[in-house]
């Protein structure tokens, strides 16, 4: 139904009304034209006239049609289905996925009916499978309010046994209460016989020669007075090396005992552990009674030495910047004593180094030799004369003997790393630091991070500088005192994270190792989930460097056992990628190959897949779960032989029903085409008129 929507006061009407009689009088009654005509045919034409203008300014006034629409909208059903592996038996031998259908049958009639399953994933339809890994039941409430919370949803049938062991407890999610929620209670309550391994806790990486910590919850029923054993062991070419044995007391019922292990961390790679707790006697399930973890242990420790000319706080200043991050091992000496071992180091911090007491041209020749990446830290000692022989970013023209008190500027248009918010608005209100006098000159391939203001004066010369020589990454810090830095970091804001992050990032833009092989081919990560696709990325540079990928890219798997599963990578944009789908819990290695320029490229590595087993920790259904999720939103639990009565249940609850929903469609006057061709037909009837009396 439509009517129309005048915008303007009813009194209008006459103004369009009489713009038409009066554009219509002039041209018939007035003018001397169609005098010698019959009345008639002047009314006539001037009717035609009068009532065309008068229907074009109504339209130049913008009227518009308002049209109301009305929907009968059936309410929405959700049937989820669970689709884990913990069910698979009771779901499959009661025929639950028929069950199912026939109550789809039978609700389709009166309401909008939509099926899904659920487990690691939601997704459309029922899945008879039963293969799903792991349970979010959380995050299946919170899709289906997502999808059709904005619709007339009734209510959400979950047929499961409500037991999920990943994402959010789905009692706390805010949308229950907000439909009702009707329960099918899957599997057995019953409490049976059971010791087992609920959970393990661990970082994925730790670093070699540390030791990290990981967590086990042990949980059992019915065994109150029984021993049993957590053997720890690491399994090593398939061989399970015992590391520890720890005895296991089961004194109450229910039992529940948090273990914590501590592990070394050996040779870099990754690494599978194997949590074992022994089997009781007449124990119902001992799926749960062992959990392997993988760590990948990682050799990514950064050596860096620093060299002083003499003792100063500022050298404890940048250990302790450093040693906080467990990345970072710093050595300290000073250069007139004797240094070995110089190539084994991933940066050199030169602390006042020339300087003007002693040249250090033996440690300096041999420094530059070793190709190291260097940070020059200058002060009162330093020897400015003999400072461009080793490094070329900064050149300070002065005798040194003079010092300013300088303040830090951020540049901000540095663009070598990035620093936080905080740190360039927070700098320049630091304490100055004691930088030599002169004239400072920096060279085009230096790029500085910090610049001088010296007193109230703002100025260019560089104060922190970083930059590459001859493929060797080097920076230079133009000043001593940044201890004072560091205290007056903790005195403003009770931490150190100011001038932690100043060090830390320019130690890792200098020690970064950066991997310049033309062919390379990695894994999205080390460790894989088994219910996750193996996903590798690839990167081919011809000889200027450049993104290429016309050559085809082939990747070889091969698995403990030697089996090999051969892949030619997809070519996207100028880099290959390769999804090579689900592998079984084991170590794999890859070796990657491509042909450029009739030049065989190669990279190889290895990566691991880990068992999820979670399915197996807790059989016992968790019907008190679902019985609250029903409670709580005002819906009711069945078991799976009465589903018959949830259709009853559903159709007498007074919250599901149709509902009608009202729309308004606005649209203007002027696009009715209809009302166009009227004009154009009574215009063209005035015009031929005119032209068949001669008076146009």
């Amino acid at each position: 139904m439509g009517y129309l929507s005048w915008p303007y006061p009813w009194w209008y009407l006459i103004g369009c009304v009489a713009i038409g009689l009066l554009v219509s009088g002039i041209l018939y009654f007035r003018s001397s034209v169609f005098q010698d005509r019959s009345p008639w045919i002047r009314i006539g034409l001037g009717f035609l006239r009068a009532l065309a203008i008068t229907l074009i300014a109504i339209l130049l006034l913008s009227p518009m049609i308002k049209r109301e629409e009305t929907e009968l909208r059936k309410p929405v059903i959700v049937i989820a289905q669970d689709a884990s592996s913990s069910i698979a038996d009771s779901a499959t031998g009661a025929g639950l996925i028929n069950v199912l259908e026939q109550l789809e049958a039978d609700l389709v009639k009166d309401y909008d009916v939509q099926s899904f399953s659920f487990g690691q994933s939601v997704r459309p339809e029922f899945d008879p499978s039963f293969s799903d890994q792991e349970t979010d039941l959380d995050a299946m409430v919170a899709y289906v309010h997502d999808v059709f919370g904005q619709e007339n949803l009734g209510g959400i049938i979950l047929a499961t046994d409500g037991l999920y062991n990943t994402g959010a407890n789905p009692r706390y999610n805010r949308q229950i209460g907000v439909t009702p929620v009707f329960s099918i209670a899957l599997g057995d309550p019953t409490p049976v016989r059971d010791i087992g391994i609920k959970r393990v806790f661990h970082n994925e990486v730790a670093y070699q020669g540390d030791q990290f910590q990981v967590q086990i919850d042990l949980q059992g029923r019915n065994c109150q007075g029984e021993r049993t054993e957590l053997i720890i062991s690491e399994i090593r070419e398939g061989k399970a090396i015992v590391l520890d044995r720890q005895p296991v007391s089961l004194d109450q019922d229910p039992f529940f005992v948090t273990k914590e292990i501590l592990l070394d961390a050996g040779r870099a790679g990754v690494h599978q552990y194997r949590f074992a707790l022994q089997s009781l006697s007449k124990e119902k399930n001992t799926d749960n009674n062992s959990r392997d973890i993988y760590i990948e242990i990682l050799d990514a420790r950064q050596k860096v030495l620093i060299i002083a000319d003499a003792p100063h706080p500022d050298l404890t200043a940048l250990r302790q910047s450093l040693s906080a991050d467990k990345n970072y091992q710093v050595n300290v000496q000073f250069g007139r004593d004797p240094i070995s071992g110089l190539r084994e180091y991933d940066l050199i911090i030169l602390h006042q180094i020339p300087s003007v007491r002693f040249t250090y041209a033996d440690l300096l020749q041999e420094v530059k030799r070793s190709r190291i990446p260097l940070w020059f830290i200058l002060g009162s000692q330093s020897d400015l004369r003999t400072l461009p022989a080793w490094q070329g970013l900064l050149n300070i023209r002065g005798d040194g003997r003079s010092m300013n008190d300088v303040q830090a500027i951020v540049n901000k248009d540095f663009s070598v790393f990035t620093l936080e918010s905080v740190v360039q608005s927070q700098l320049p209100q630091f304490p100055p630091l004691i930088a030599p006098f002169g004239d400072y000159v920096g060279s085009q391939n230096g790029r500085s991070l910090l610049f001088q203001r010296i007193g109230a004066v703002s100025t260019e010369y560089p104060l922190w500088v970083l930059g590459e020589e001859n493929g060797v990454k080097t920076a230079v810090l133009a000043g001593e005192g940044i201890w004072k830095w560091r205290l007056f970091d903790f005195l403003q804001h009770d931490q150190h994270e100011i001038i932690d992050e100043l060090v830390r990032k320019t130690v890792q833009f200098l020690s970064l190792k950066e991997d310049k092989r033309r062919f390379r081919v990695k894994t999205a990560r080390q460790i894989f989930a088994e219910n996750e696709p193996i996903l590798f990325d690839g990167e081919l540079y011809n000889d200027n460097y450049e993104l290429v990928n016309e050559p085809d890219a082939e990747v070889l798997l091969k698995d403990d056992a030697g089996k090999e599963y051969p892949y030619t990578m997809n070519k996207v944009g100028k880099l290959y990628a390769l999804e090579a789908g689900l592998f079984p819990p084991g170590q794999y290695s890859y070796r990657a190959k491509s042909t450029l320029s009739r030049t065989e490229l190669t990279y190889e590595g290895r990566f691991s897949v880990r068992e999820v087993n979670v399915e197996q920790v807790e059989t016992r259904a968790d019907h008190d779960l679902l019985q609250a999720l029903a409670s709580e939103s005002g819906g009711q639990l069945v078991r799976l032989d009465q589903v018959d009565e949830l259709s009853a249940l559903i159709r007498n609850d007074q919250r599901i029903k149709p509902v009608l929903y009202s729309s308004f469609e606005t649209k203007p006057v002027i696009h009715l085409r209809w009302l166009f061709a009227i004009l154009l037909v009574m215009l063209a009837i005035e015009w031929m008129v005119r032209r068949y009396l001669g008076k146009y």
